[in-house]
């Protein structure tokens, strides 16, 4: 596997003058998704573009500055670089190697945290030729074949990883131009405990995913069934929102009736300390009374 140094993009040779760009684009997707490495003092992701597999390493030296200008410039691009720049603004001050580790600690998360929502993932049962897919370098995966070992499906080249949309999106998706680019069927899926993920503010990019149901929606009937689904899922979330939203108002119901407590204790202590006090000076009172 061809190895490159990420120097050598932003300060380019002239044999990679040609499609150092699309290298540096794609590898800054992969780190903004968490795909990398550390290795020493340096960091490693691997991209695919065009069926050829490489290796991108960014050496220690380069500093948290050059490297968060160089997703700036990029990140109009993806969503996920855009995620990747704003969150890398709160680890400056640190080395390179030390900020991405942090960003992937922190913004990689693990299904066992996304236990019981649910997302919805379009697919085609062929391959796609589309412009925009191939922008990203966007792979065909048979996800039918992977169902036939299981009900999971997974990004089998280790690699971009697996977009799945909120609920909320789905009704502007649903749509020819849409079916043309990602597919007319859809998976209702839902994290894989083990499995780890990036919300990026728009969609969530996992490693797999356990497939609750699919549908075709080039069928009425599987239309439809979508439409109750999604309806289903909708009335889900808004009842999970409001009892989050009562225990919530519960337990700030439980602390200042607490605190009122706390209050009313030491207002007591207050009252009874004022009134030893008051007592202590009316037999100091009397006793001087009686020395004279």
């Amino acid at each position: 596997m061809e190895s490159i140094d990420f120097l050598d993009l932003i300060r380019p040779n002239a044999e990679m003058a040609g499609i150092r760009s699309e290298i540096e684009r794609v590898a800054l997707g992969q780190i903004s998704r968490g795909n990398f490495q550390k290795r020493g003092n340096r960091i490693e992701t691997e991209i695919d573009i065009d069926g050829v597999r490489r290796k991108v390493i960014i050496e220690d030296t380069l500093s948290c500055k050059e490297f968060c200008e160089r997703v700036y410039i990029t990140s109009p691009q993806e969503p996920s670089l855009d995620y990747l720049y704003t969150k890398t603004g709160n680890y400056l001050g640190k080395s390179l190697v030390e900020m991405l580790e942090e960003y992937k600690s922190e913004n990689l998360v693990k299904g066992e945290a996304l236990k019981g929502e649910t997302w919805i993932k379009f697919y085609s049962l062929n391959k796609i030729s589309d412009s925009m897919r191939d922008l990203y370098h966007a792979s065909w995966i048979n996800y039918e074949e992977q169902l036939m070992s299981g009900n999971v499906i997974f990004d089998e080249n280790r690699l971009n990883g697996i977009w799945a949309m909120p609920v909320d999106m789905v009704p502007k998706c649903v749509n020819k131009e849409c079916f043309e680019r990602y597919g007319d069927h859809v998976f209702i899926v839902q994290p894989v405990e083990d499995g780890k993920y990036l919300l990026d503010g728009k969609e969530i990019i996992g490693d797999k995913y356990e497939v609750i149901d699919k549908l075709d929606l080039s069928e009425i009937d599987d239309m439809g069934e979508l439409c109750n689904r999604l309806l289903e899922i909708q009335k889900d979330e808004n009842q999970k929102y409001w009892e989050e939203q009562y225990a919530e108002l519960k337990e700030e119901k439980i602390r200042c009736a607490n605190d009122l407590q706390k209050l009313y204790t030491s207002l007591v202590m207050v009252k009874n300390q004022r009134l030893f006090f008051i007592v202590m000076g009316i037999i100091l009172g009397i006793m001087i009374g009686r020395l004279f």
